[in-house]
């Protein structure tokens, strides 16, 4: 690329504009020798329409200092610790997508195949005229109970303190949106009336056939890509999804890993990808297979490690970036939640009784509200016993929120692998937050009371 190409680039986003002779170096130094993003190539944006990529210029140079490149979003982690119990109290925390696995609240209780179901009117009513209520007997219907049983080596909680990770939002430094705009003619009013006004998001659109658009959130230090839906052909989804058509997990990974390979987007303090297949464990344990929906997509997961520690959500399933493909093209379709990688962390005093911890896992993890089986269920109901091996120390994502503001923090939790995956069951993992604050938040929880049998 020479200097007469950034003036044709310059020329095509903003015609009969005189452009600043040291602007058109700075641009040329950036787009040869500087650098943007830590995580992304640059070739990515070198197709995207010429307004966008100034813009997207406009907010990492400085122009009166052609060798000064200021970066938005780093490849390299940094953790920064500050002082104890920075962070407030954690007894209000919120989960962050307990997943597709189950084990999860009210909504997520899983009913046994042969559990006594009964529509309302199936009964047939007795008739008016033969002594009966004229009534059909109420529905009836009795859920899995589930019993968890730890077999795993006894655990002991050595440290006082644990750290909990806080990730800070943003880039590191706002793009004044001042000087980001002032370049362009708006001419409707005056942007410098917007005082110590920052730029929160920008999108930009890769102008070609089946072409990407990255979507940044400056504010929150998060950036999205999807289709750009215009340059995309319409798909025919008049006939389902196939089992055919649904990639392996091994392609679907390979799929993914081109991609951001293609792109230059790095995958450094991700672990190993997996693919998500909470709807094949449900398909293959299911004997009318004919009867159950294909997902038209395949998600492909890198879990995020902070400091060597894989990442979960509540209900025990690993988070990190998303890589979408379509099932039927083979295509990726979005990739999602490529964060910042700045945290602070802060240590907060631990649950050293391990009575407590065991407890709450054999209750099904923190805030599970499953049916536990105990001494008095209902005698036509279902029993599942979960198995729980030895656990291991991982990071679970929570969110909190403080004065109208929204916090991600990362709190260290025994994960619990579940052995024995029973039929009823699709939970893999069962959670218990090892910071004292943390479990204080769950509410007590309440044995399910046995439904009476119905009277005739």
């Amino acid at each position: 690329m020479s200097i007469n190409d950034i003036e044709n680039l310059l020329s095509k986003a903003k015609p009969n504009t005189q452009v600043d002779p040291r602007f058109k170096n700075n641009l040329y130094v950036l787009l040869t020798k500087g650098k943007f993003m830590d995580r992304f190539n640059l070739k990515m944006l070198l197709p995207i329409s010429a307004i966008a990529v100034v813009a997207v210029i406009m907010l990492v140079v400085k122009p009166n200092n052609q060798n000064t490149t200021q970066q938005l979003l780093g490849g390299k982690q940094e953790i920064i610790r500050v002082g104890s119990n920075a962070f407030g109290q954690l007894n209000t925390l919120n989960a962050v997508g307990r997943g597709q696995g189950g084990g999860g609240g009210a909504e997520n209780m899983s009913l046994s195949a042969d559990a006594k179901m009964m529509a309302p009117g199936t009964e047939p009513a007795v008739g008016m005229g033969g002594g009966g209520t004229g009534v059909a007997t109420p529905a009836i219907w009795y859920p899995t109970y589930f019993k968890y049983v730890y077999n795993g080596e006894p655990i002991t909680v050595d440290s006082d303190q644990m750290d909990v990770y806080e990730r800070q939002k943003g880039f590191g430094a706002g793009a004044d949106l001042a000087s980001f705009l002032e370049r362009f003619d708006i001419g409707l009013f005056n942007i410098s009336k917007f005082q110590s006004a920052t730029v929160d998001y920008l999108r930009a659109s890769e102008n070609r056939d089946q072409g990407y658009a990255i979507d940044m959130d400056l504010k929150q230090g998060t950036l999205y890509i999807s289709q750009n839906w215009e340059r995309w052909p319409m798909l025919d989804y008049s006939q389902p999804t196939s089992m055919g058509e649904v990639p392996s997990d091994e392609e679907a990974i390979a799929i993914a890993d081109q991609f951001l390979n293609e792109y230059g987007i790095s995958k450094e303090n991700y672990g190993t990808p997996v693919v998500q297949n909470y709807w094949r464990i449900m398909y293959e344990r299911a004997t009318d297979k004919n009867s159950l929906y294909v997902p038209d997509a395949v998600s492909v997961v890198y879990p995020i490690k902070i400091e060597g520690n894989e990442v979960m959500d509540e209900g025990g399933n690993k988070t990190g970036m998303f890589v979408s493909i379509n099932a039927r093209t083979k295509q990726v379709t979005s990739v999602g939640e490529i964060t910042s990688q700045r945290f602070q962390a802060s240590a907060y005093p631990t649950e050293k009784d391990t009575a407590r911890l065991m407890k709450i896992a054999e209750n099904g993890g923190f805030r599970s509200y499953m049916p536990l089986a105990n001494e008095v269920i209902e005698p036509d109901a279902k029993t599942v016993t979960v198995e729980l091996g030895t656990p291991k120390i991982e990071y679970v994502r929570m969110w909190q929120t403080i004065n109208n503001q929204t916090k991600d923090l990362y709190v260290p939790s025994l994960v619990f692998p579940v052995t024995n995956q029973p039929t009823d069951y699709y939970t893999q993992n069962v959670i218990v937050p090892l910071i004292k604050e943390v479990l204080d938040a769950q509410q007590p929880i309440m044995d399910i009371m046995p439904m009476e049998k119905s009277i005739r």
